[in-house]
C-alpha cells in the first residue's frame, strides 16, 4: 500500500477458520515496521478437523490519510489444510480510492 495515502491499523481474523468462534486458533502478529509492507500475518486452527465452506479469513484496516489511489498488492498468500499441504487458491489484489 502507498503509505502517504493510508496507514494500517490492524488486521484481524473473523469467524471462517474459527467456525464461528466455536474452535479455537492462533494468530501471528505481521511486521509492520517498514511502511507500505504488512508482512508474515498467519493464523492457524488449534483444534482437530478442518473448516469447509466459504467465509472471510481477516480484515485489514487502515486509515485515509490523504486524497489518491493506493494499490493493496497480496503477494506470497498461502493457505495449507491440517497436513500443511498447500491448497490451490486465487488471490486477487485491488485498490482503494480516497477522495
Amino acid at each position: 500500500y502507498d503509505p502517504s495515502i493510508l496507514s494500517f491499523e490492524s488486521i484481524s481474523e473473523r469467524t471462517f477458520l474459527n467456525n464461528n468462534g466455536a474452535d479455537s486458533t492462533f494468530c501471528v502478529t505481521p511486521k509492520t515496521d517498514t511502511a507500505g509492507l504488512v508482512k508474515n500475518y498467519a493464523c492457524t486452527r488449534i483444534q482437530k478437523g478442518e473448516v469447509t465452506g466459504t467465509g472471510t479469513l481477516a480484515r485489514a484496516t487502515f486509515t485515509a490519510l490523504s486524497a489518491g489511489t493506493s494499490t493493496i498488492t497480496l503477494k506470497n498468500v498461502k493457505f495449507a489444510n491440517s497436513k500443511a499441504e498447500e491448497i490451490s487458491s486465487s488471490v486477487s489484489s485491488g485498490q482503494v480510492a480516497v477522495q
